[in-house]
């Protein structure tokens, strides 16, 4: 385990910022878009857990919403890793990282998939009854 952690954390590896020469303009364009996208990336599932938390009774594939938010959160994590890199180079943490939102992604894709002819139904089922209510209205 001590040899696993040696390696994660050694000091073989450049950060990125010898990359972008540690030139000032190139490094806060870097952190500005990284932070940016991973803010944006974190409020979506946030955005998600309050659509679930105030609806939850009456909110159809709740897991899915659960999966599309833990791959949204990977995906804001990947940015936040990136800025890390800039100064410490923990590029086995960003695979790992990155196989973690490859796996969320791949199976929020998988069991989204099936559910497109179950998803179109539910608004056919929608339309009608929004045209029914129509019809009620302009017969009172």
């Amino acid at each position: 385990m001590q040899d696993f952690i040696d390696i994660v954390f050694s000091d073989q590896f450049m950060p990125h910022g010898y990359c972008f020469l540690w030139r000032p303009e190139l490094v806060w364009l870097h952190v500005i878009a990284d932070l940016v996208i991973a803010l944006a990336y974190f409020s979506i599932p946030l955005t998600i857990y309050l659509i679930i938390r105030k609806r939850k009774d009456e909110l159809p594939f709740k897991w899915v919403f659960w999966m599309f938010a833990t791959f949204i959160m990977l995906c804001g994590l990947t940015h936040i890793i990136e800025l890390i890199s800039i100064w410490k180079p923990l590029y086995y943490v960003e695979g790992l990282i990155k196989i973690l939102t490859a796996a969320a992604s791949l199976a929020t894709a998988i069991v989204m998939f099936p559910l497109i002819p179950v998803l179109l139904a539910r608004f056919k089922e929608l339309e009608k009854m929004m045209e029914m209510e129509k019809e009620n209205e302009q017969e009172l």
